[in-house]
């Protein structure tokens, strides 16, 4: 049984082509690197960093608070990440996902390549890409970094070592 993409929850247009692409925002900078965060200074510094991120998706590619609050509803866990001068929304896969991709197809496994792909065709949110689009991109990268942080946010972190008590 082959899994498609699923369609986001809302029409969202692109990139504004009427604003100026603005650059990515930076996470502020304290003036003494040295002295440890206070965790208040931690939440501040999240709260502020999520608002610019949102700012700019609204600025550069009119993704609203609205849509990511949609998306959260529909998929829970969803997270967004530049790639050079893209921009991708994707979301954790669910048990029942994993374990379809995981059974043979046709009798035989997909290959760690093809695994890539299906996965980030089924939890890319934004932009919507055509199964194809990862096979015959120009960056070779896209579809293993879309895989890899879509599995992140899906549980599986590499060298999360649990505490022996």
């Amino acid at each position: 049984m082959e899994m498609q993409p699923m369609a986001p929850a809302v029409d969202v247009p692109g990139p504004n082509p009427e604003s100026a692409a603005p650059e990515a925002p930076e996470a502020p900078a304290f003036s003494d690197p040295d002295s440890p965060m206070t965790q208040e200074q931690q939440d501040a510094l999240i709260a502020e960093t999520q608002e610019r991120f949102r700012k700019h998706l609204l600025e550069k590619y009119s993704i609203t608070k609205e849509h990511l609050e949609q998306w959260k509803g529909q998929f829970g866990r969803i997270a967004a990440f530049p790639l050079y001068d893209d921009f991708y929304v994707i979301r954790a896969l669910n048990r029942r996902e994993w374990r379809v991709l995981m059974k043979p197809q046709d009798g035989k496994e997909m290959t760690d390549e093809d695994m890539e792909e299906q996965i980030a065709n089924i939890a890319t949110i934004y932009p919507q890409m055509d199964p194809s689009e990862l096979r015959t991109s120009s960056q070779a990268g896209l579809a293993t970094t879309l895989s890899r942080n879509i599995q992140m946010i899906s549980g599986f972190v590499p060298g999360a070592l649990p505490v022996v008590l």
